[in-house]
């Protein structure tokens, strides 16, 4: 009898773990399947590597060779990939 009602306990209690893990990771799971833009918004582009606007549009400004943009629609964007390079182009100075 004793084992029955611990088997119970413990099934229920792994339950709600299970279930408190789930709603936990969920959203995270959800958020990584999202499709990551490879062209940014001025404002994306900034948040990507935490600027204010106006210091992504110095930043543009400043390496405008590096960091070219396109019009898509009359909107700049900027590649991602042209962000991490002179990321990367930067650290090694």
């Amino acid at each position: 009898m004793l084992e029955t009602i611990s088997e119970t306990f413990l099934d229920g209690l792994i339950d709600r773990i299970a279930q408190r893990l789930f709603g936990l990771l969920l959203p995270r799971l959800e958020a990584s399947l999202k499709v990551q833009p490879r062209w940014l918004s001025l404002e994306s582009a900034a948040a990507y590597i935490d600027k204010t606007i106006p210091g992504m549009r110095h930043t543009v400004k400043e390496h405008l060779v590096e960091l070219p943009f396109s019009k898509f629609g009359g909107a700049p964007r900027i590649d991602r990939e042209d962000i991490d390079r002179l990321g990367l182009n930067l650290k090694g100075r």
